[in-house]
């Protein structure tokens, strides 16, 4: 299993459009679609914006996204990379159908739309990746952009998507309890957001309080509560950065529980006796203070608290349909081409330290899922600036038609998802009908838990660390033509003395054996079946309006 008849739809920046990481055997780029939403309107997309290459002549006359970046060439190199170099993705015979996004929620949104539309015309399973996202918004599953993608998903058969859980597992970035207190520590730019979660029916309050740390002298001191929708805005606050000094405070309202959540948007450079306090209190204890680039530390006062890296998951991957994937380290030395050898200072088999952590707001265990995702190799943009990555992680080459391209290594959860992607799909090739809930079965049958402790689901590794081969297996003993009803009739004929099945009007014919494992399978309107032994067969003809199973003898 390879991907064969199966569509990987990636949502992301940084594609190279010509790298041979995309090519089949004889050369030809197997990306069938492209929708830039970065690109100025030449070929209109039906939403409005970007532009649209959903030709061979078109993707080659592109090259490439506007983004100029790296990243989506090394996640879809990973899911479905198929250049014969050591560092082969998943679902090498997989067709790729690309999203550039412009990484607003509607972009990402309309991606999802774009891709699940693209797979039903062409009559294909999908698996779409995400390996991108946001800190902030309620983490119960009910922010905007990820209930707009479960409404996408629900119910679809053979349209499977992964989602990066974060690079946060490393901050104390999240503060809790029903009276906590705490410093707020900026990055050094002095900007940063802090996203306050309620739970319904709780009401809470945040005291924001800047002052000098030796003096004790207040430059701002507010407090805000939750209870009804509003804005307010601060400025020329402090003291050496009085003109810059910005804080934007706003109370919203979740449209679907009717919790509440404070946003704060906040730019002014401290001073080096200055700190910001953040004193949290909530009616049920369960409100979540989440800083966006930031971390709260107890810095030795009194009655303060350490902020923790509990929830540090992304808002978008905390839906219901797509499969929320963490990290794991399977490799931490490797060598560059010019021979510099890079050591990294983490365990084999364990969480990738910066591997986001659970639950959702809501309790739910995430990530659902952890796969190998540290010093992963995978293809680069040939076209991005060379400073985009170091030399030294640097670790491939190859020409092609006189021109270099190159393999590099990245690390995080934006590798381990296209893993689980790509193994979706070849787990859609053995079953194109297969649902988000199926999945979730094999992984909670096939995992593997080493490292869990007592063998159960936490917030650290979900189920465990997915085992491609073991899923595969639990679904080919499951897939029988029980789970394949006919629906309609769609012609065929049998040629027995040549054993060729000729059918009509259909988009893939599937071959079982008695045992319910695949043999066959093709999108050709022919089937040869003279390679298999004498015997009975059971054959799965799946067509535009619907899908049949007959039996055949050999």
């Amino acid at each position: 299993y390879k991907g064969a008849g199966v569509l990987v739809g990636i949502i992301d920046t940084g594609f190279d459009f010509t790298h041979p990481h995309f090519a089949d055997v004889a050369g030809r780029c197997r990306i069938l679609s492209v929708w830039d939403q970065n690109a100025p309107t030449t070929s209109l997309s039906t939403y409005g914006y970007g532009s649209v290459y959903d030709t061979p002549a078109a993707i080659a006359a592109a090259g490439h996204d506007n983004t100029l970046m790296t990243h989506g060439t090394h996640v879809a190199g990973i899911a479905a990379g198929s250049a014969a170099t050591p560092y082969q993705g998943m679902a090498p015979e997989s067709k790729l159908v690309l999203v550039s996004t412009n990484r607003t929620e509607q972009g990402i949104v309309d991606g999802v739309d774009y891709l699940v539309k693209y797979a039903q015309q062409a009559g294909r399973p999908i698996a779409i990746n995400i390996s991108l996202g946001s800190m902030l918004g309620f983490k119960d599953g009910t922010g905007l952009m990820a209930r707009m993608i479960d409404h996408l998903l629900k119910d679809r058969q053979g349209c499977l998507m992964a989602v990066a859980v974060g690079n946060e597992g490393h901050r104390n970035s999240t503060l809790t309890g029903s009276k906590v207190k705490s410093i707020w520590k900026m990055p050094a730019s002095g900007a940063d957001q802090l996203f306050v979660e309620a739970r319904p029916s709780e009401t809470c309050t945040v005291r924001l309080l800047l002052k000098d740390k030796k003096t004790n002298q207040v430059y701002f001191d507010h407090t805000f509560a939750t209870g009804k929708v509003w804005t307010e805005k601060y400025e020329r606050f402090g003291t050496m950065d009085k003109e810059r000094a910005s804080l934007v405070a706003t109370c919203g309202s979740n449209s679907i529980t009717g919790a509440f959540a404070l946003t704060f948007h906040v730019g002014y450079t401290l001073q080096p006796d200055e700190e910001w306090t953040v004193e949290l209190r909530s009616s049920q204890g369960t409100a979540m203070a989440y800083s966006n680039n930031g971390n709260f530390s107890a810095e030795g006062h009194e009655g303060y608290t350490d902020g923790s890296a509990r929830s540090t998951i992304a808002m978008t991957a905390t839906g219901r349909e797509p499969i929320a994937v963490g990290a794991t380290v399977s490799k931490n030395r490797y060598m560059s081409i010019a021979g510099v050898e890079t050591i990294k200072p983490w365990t084999l088999r364990e969480r990738y330290p910066l591997s986001a952590l659970g639950p959702c707001s809501d309790g739910r265990i995430k990530p659902d899922i952890v796969a190998p995702g540290a010093a992963v190799v995978s293809s680069y943009n040939s076209f991005a600036a060379p400073k985009t990555v170091k030399a030294t992680d640097v670790v491939y080459s190859r020409q092609i038609g006189g021109k270099p391209y190159y393999w590099y290594v990245e690390s995080g959860t934006s590798m381990a998802a296209p893993a689980v992607t790509g193994i979706m799909a070849l787990w859609l090739q053995a079953h194109p009908t297969l649902t988000a809930a199926k999945v979730r079965t094999l992984l909670s049958k096939t995992a593997r838990r080493e490292m869990l402790v007592g063998q159960l689901s936490d917030n650290r590794y979900g189920m465990g660390q997915i085992d491609a081969l073991a899923g595969m297996q639990e679904l080919l003993g499951t897939t029988g033509v029980a789970s394949s009803p006919s629906t309609s009739t769609i012609g065929y004929v049998y040629k027995r003395d040549t054993s060729i099945l000729f059918t009509q009007g259909l988009h893939h014919t599937f071959v079982y054996g008695v045992d319910g494992q695949l043999l066959l399978q093709t999108d050709q309107c022919h089937v040869h079946m003279g390679g298999l032994p004498t015997g009975l067969y059971f054959v799965r003809l799946k067509g535009t309006n619907g899908e049949q199973t007959v039996k055949l003898q050999r």
